[in-house]
């Protein structure tokens, strides 16, 4: 795992190699350094890419100058908002859909679940942590409900990157 002040200097270092498209797509620049290429597993971050340039040509979304991202869909049952990022989403989530979430989590992590399960209660989340494993799952549950049981109920937001990276916090 990597911390999120580590996160924020991968962020930095990759930001300065993003390129817009003329067609208003994203892509990394052939001048990214093979080192952070490798060393930040940036194969999954053009995976990414691909998912936002589609939604770029279906005109779904719009990805501005400085890479901020403007999002035209509607979100899904069990999220409640989704905010699209060069480098992953946020999903914001209510209490309850929170913890329906944590236990999806806990039964994969236990055998009782399989990826459609993921894929019916997040989204591009989804997309990214399918090939993790149990203990992966079992610490993003832990993790969901530490924060959703003491924050007064207020749901939370869960910000991933392209290398499943999360954190979670309080609406």
């Amino acid at each position: 795992m990597v911390s999120e002040f580590d996160f924020e200097d991968m962020k930095n270092d990759v930001y300065n190699y993003l390129i817009l498209n003329s067609d208003g797509t994203i892509s990394l620049s052939n001048k990214m350094p093979r080192s952070l290429y490798d060393g930040y597993n940036l194969k999954y971050l053009e995976k990414h890419f691909e998912y936002l340039n589609e939604k770029v040509r279906r005109g779904e979304i719009k990805i501005n100058s400085d890479f901020s991202i403007e999002n035209y869909m509607k979100t899904r049952v069990w999220i409640n908002k989704e905010v699209f990022y060069w480098w992953g989403v946020g999903e914001w989530s209510s209490y309850s859909n929170a913890r329906n979430k944590a236990q999806v989590c806990r039964n994969i992590a236990g055998g009782f679940g399989n990826a459609s399960d993921i894929a019916g209660i997040f989204n591009k989340i989804a997309e990214i942590i399918l090939s993790v494993g149990d203990f992966y799952y079992r610490n993003f549950a832990r993790d969901i409900d530490s924060v959703n049981e003491s924050n007064g109920q207020r749901g939370i937001v869960i910000d991933m990157n392209w290398a499943a990276i999360y954190s979670i916090y309080s609406q």
